[in-house]
Formats: C-alpha cells, sequence, structure tokens
C-alpha cells in the first residue's frame, strides 16, 4: 500500500457531560411511591429489595408501588459489606438482563441500605455500559450520605470500594418513616456521616447533633422535626460539597474527613466494625491530630467527644492503635489521592484545612492520647505543638 507524504493527524474529542438527579424527602410512603411509580415506562418496574428490611416496610412499598399502577417484579438482595462483591453485583447484572431491563425508561429501583444501594447502582452502571437507576435508602447512613453520592462501588483486593464507577440514581426519595425500626447501633452508624460533616463544615449542625441527637433513638423518631433538620441540612451539607467536583478532578475534598485512616481498618476489622463506626474514630483521631498541631482548642476535643458519646458512637477501636496499620492505612490513602496525603484536618469546629505534612510521630502520639482519652473521657494534658498553617 502507497503511503508515502501522508503524516499522521491528531484527532482530539473533547465532551462535556451533563448530569442532574434529584432527592426528594417524603412524610408519606405513598407520595414517595407515586414519585418513584412516575419512572415506570408501560407500568413495569423491576425492584431490588434489601433482604434486611423488615417485612412491613418491604410489603407496605410494594403495595403503594402497585397501588399507584406498577407492575412490580420483586428480586431480594442478601447484603453486607462482606457480600458487596463484584460476583454479586454480576448477579444482580444478570436479573437486569434476564428481565429485559431497557437502557433508558423503566429504571429499575433499590430499597434498602447503603450496601444494597451501592451493589445494585454498580451492577447498573454495569449493565449496557450504564443504565438509570432510583435510590430508596432506608437506613441513616443511607439517607445522609448514599442519597446525595454519585459513587457505586464493590469491595475487592481486600480494600473497602476498590472497583465502582461514578453513576448517580437519577433519583433518590427519603422517607423518615423507615428509620422507626431501625436497631440502635444502626442509627448510630448513620449519625456518625452526620456527626463528620458537621465537624468540617457546620457548626449549625454540630449545635443541633448536641442539642437534639439523642431524639434518633426515641419513639416518633419519624416524626420528630429536629430530626429531619438535622437529615436535610447534613445532605445539603453533603450536597454543596459534592456538586461542584463530583467527578473528584480535585482530590482535595473536605468531605473526605474520617475517611483517611477508616477505609483499612474497617476492611481488617470488617466483623466488628459498622462502616459509621469506624468513621467516627477516625473523626476523634483527626481532631486529636488537628489539637496536637494547635488548630483545636481543649475544650473543643472535649465537646467533639462528648457529642460523641451522645450519639452512642465508639471512642476507641484497637486497629486505631496499631501503628503498622494505620501507617498502611495512610499510604493506601496517599495513592488513592494521587501521591497526596490531602489529609482535611479541623481547624476550628464546622471548618477545615488541607495537611500533607503529616508525620508517623504525630500519628503515634494521636494514637496513644485516642486510647487514654477515650478511658477517661477529657483531652487534659494532650501534649500540643503549634504548626504553622
Amino acid at each position: 500500500m502507497e503511503t508515502q507524504g501522508i503524516s499522521m493527524k491528531k484527532i482530539r474529542i473533547c465532551a462535556a457531560q451533563e448530569i442532574e438527579y434529584s432527592i426528594e424527602s417524603h412524610d408519606s410512603l405513598e407520595q414517595m411511591a407515586a414519585g418513584v411509580a412516575s419512572f415506570a415506562d408501560g407500568g413495569a418496574m423491576s425492584v431490588f429489595i434489601d433482604q434486611g428490611l423488615p417485612r412491613a416496610h418491604a410489603d407496605a412499598f410494594v403495595a403503594a408501588l402497585r397501588f399507584a399502577g406498577v407492575s412490580v417484579r420483586c428480586h431480594c438482595v442478601n447484603a453486607d459489606e462482606e457480600q458487596k462483591t463484584i460476583d454479586n453485583a454480576l448477579r444482580i447484572a444478570e436479573i437486569l438482563n434476564r428481565s429485559g431491563t431497557k437502557r433508558r425508561s423503566s429504571p429499575p429501583a433499590v430499597i434498602g441500605g447503603g450496601v444494597v444501594c451501592d451493589l445494585v447502582g454498580f451492577a447498573c452502571s454495569l449493565y449496557r455500559r450504564g443504565i438509570p437507576f432510583i435510590r430508596v435508602p432506608t437506613t441513616l447512613l443511607g439517607m445522609v450520605d448514599v442519597s446525595v453520592a454519585a459513587k457505586t462501588a464493590v469491595n475487592h483486593f481486600g480494600y473497602r470500594n476498590r472497583l465502582g464507577s461514578f453513576h448517580p440514581a437519577v433519583a433518590t426519595y427519603l422517607c423518615p418513616g423507615f428509620l422507626d425500626t431501625l436497631p440502635g447501633r444502626h442509627v448510630a452508624n448513620g449519625l456518625a456521616e452526620v456527626f463528620k460533616v458537621a465537624l468540617i463544615k457546620s457548626r449549625r449542625l454540630l449545635d443541633l447533633l448536641d442539642e437534639h441527637g439523642h431524639a434518633f433513638f426515641e419513639p416518633g423518631v419519624e416524626s420528630n422535626p429536629f430530626v429531619k433538620e438535622i437529615i436535610h441540612l447534613a445532605a445539603m451539607a453533603m450536597a454543596e460539597e459534592l456538586e461542584p467536583n463530583l467527578w473528584e478532578r480535585d482530590l482535595r475534598r473536605i468531605v473526605d474527613y474520617g475517611h483517611s485512616f477508616s477505609p483499612l481498618i474497617e476492611m481488617t476489622y470488617i466483623d466488628e466494625l459498622l462502616h459509621g463506626e469506624a468513621v467516627a474514630v477516625d473523626c476523634l483521631y483527626s481532631a486529636l491530630l488537628s489539637r496536637q498541631r494547635g488548630m483545636l482548642a481543649e475544650a473543643d476535643v472535649d465537646r467533639i467527644f462528648d457529642i460523641a458519646k451522645k450519639l452512642r458512637l465508639p471512642l476507641y477501636h484497637r486497629g486505631f492503635g496499631d501503628g503498622q496499620l494505620v501507617a498502611d492505612a495512610l499510604r493506601d490513602t496517599i495513592i488513592h489521592r494521587d501521591g497526596n496525603q490531602n489529609l482535611p484536618l479541623m481547624r476550628g469546629l464546622g471548618d477545615a484545612v488541607f495537611v500533607n505534612d503529616l508525620t508517623l510521630v504525630e500519628m503515634r502520639t494521636a494514637s496513644e492520647a485516642l486510647s487514654r482519652i477515650s478511658a477517661t473521657g477529657r483531652s487534659s494534658g494532650f501534649p500540643m505543638e503549634t504548626y504553622a498553617t
């Protein structure tokens, strides 16, 4: 073939992906179901139901969809962090394929906890290179964190969320009525993510947690106005941080607070720690790093620990006392953040800055202090050095 005189030319493609999705909160299950039903094209919809969801809630949701005229195909999903695997995601994709799921219309819906929402969302991102889906989170963690997120993932290679995608649900529906049967440990699990965003972004939200966080554990939680306000403010705070950087072009994210050391520790102790529990201890550990650098007053550290206790959050876990594990966790985080620590640390209540020079000595000191404070409840005498910030 004659190619003389032909030179290679560069072909450049530049495209932008516009994305829009909504998070709606409803007091009534019927209103919420009507919103979900509006996506059913031709009256049929596949619904993936968390096996851990109380039967009464699952039946009521399906009945409300059917009352709205939807022909529901139910699929039960059994998932916790140990079941959040690529194999289970492929099983869900197989169900989508077998059901003849369309590429755009009649998106499937998932109702349940954050793990199930993540798993089904990831399967939808794989099937036919991505189909829309609808989320109905029923746990507090799902309502305040998963509901806003654009990411889906599964655990792999022994790491949390190591395989994943940016694939937000086209719509997410919240209903506080699901919280009335949520076990106390899982209530606290969700409050940990509220606690996190309050510490680094919202003094108002932190004050509400301090004064009214107990309401999440009391009867009538689904109708308590402070519960509704806390959920709304937490989701809004997350949305404000995520929207300008949805695809994480900038790897400095203050919402990564509480997620710098906890991911590897959570996976190492997966039989002991819920996600929010690992995040809570990471938040406290990181607050001590701030105190050590003179960025937090002793009284603020005491108040942070006091609020954590009110929210029934763990104050310590032995994983944070394992110097090698904590160092390994930070090393993996540095890889995830493209070679930088980009460590969000508190600079006063409701504010944060990024640090890139954390040392092993500081980490060891904070680990020792965390163990001591969790036993005594006070930070008095915590060693502090002043750093230029």
